[in-house]
């Protein structure tokens, strides 16, 4: 990785911070290809469209982290926390999966977006309101004020961003390329294939449950149309 090799020199912090970045959304690319694949992602121009949509992609980074977690991370919010299992993975991803098929895809497939949750997970938070990409954008550009002045500079790119972010991405990656080998941990197997049946659950055709109303628009029916989603608590 062209990363690797940057990660040691400070005038390049942001240059391999930058790099290490689009190689965790091109992970999450082949990770999605391979929902395609395995048939738990319809394909259409739609999902074909949100393999080019930065944040797309970068949704798919909790899904890739919760299927994966770090070893370190994973044990320290395991003595915080009693979670676990299965409900704990559908906790962390649940938000993320409803945001990709309604605020997302779906609002490609219909020109407006009628989903009006917002966001309760913080990381799907963060993402839809641009900040995880904005890091990356710091990484490479200057950002100048309302006023003319510098608000920040790539220098602010720290040498331990890049190799959380290096550590991150070489995880993502093998944890991909293990399961389109067919090598991964059989342990996973229990979310991954969780994963893929609420895929094919949230994109099955919307369903119309009856008439609502006739009298709120002469000559015009509306009905209540029940959207399958994934149910996730939104504690915080």
């Amino acid at each position: 990785m062209n990363a690797e090799l940057l990660k040691h020199d400070i005038d390049t912090f942001p240059t391999s911070y930058a790099l290490v970045f689009l190689a965790q959304e091109e992970t999450a690319k082949a990770f999605l290809l391979y929902l395609i694949y395995s048939d738990a992602l319809p394909w259409n121009q739609y999902i074909r469209r949100s393999l080019k949509d930065h944040t797309c992609k970068q949704l798919w980074f909790i899904v890739l982290d919760a299927l994966d977690p770090d070893i370190d991370e994973f044990l320290a919010k395991l003595k915080e926390s009693d979670s676990f299992g299965i409900d704990a993975f559908i906790a962390k991803v649940g938000d993320m999966l409803n945001w990709y098929r309604y605020a997302k895809i779906n609002t490609w497939e219909q020109g407006h977006c009628d989903w009006d949750e917002s966001p309760y997970n913080e990381n799907v938070k963060q993402i839809v309101n641009g900040k995880w990409d904005k890091r990356k954008q710091d990484a490479l550009y200057v950002k100048i004020g309302k006023h003319g002045e510098v608000v920040s500079t790539p220098s602010a790119i720290k040498q331990e961003d890049v190799l959380r972010a290096i550590k991150t991405a070489n995880r993502f990656h093998r944890f991909v390329t293990d399961i389109i080998k067919k090598t991964k941990n059989k342990g996973n197997d229990i979310y991954l294939n969780w994963l893929k049946q609420a895929l094919k659950y949230i994109f099955t055709p919307a369903v119309k449950t009856g008439k609502v109303a006739t009298n709120v628009i002469p000559g015009v029916e509306f009905y209540e149309i029940r959207q399958p989603t994934v149910q996730v608590s939104k504690k915080k």
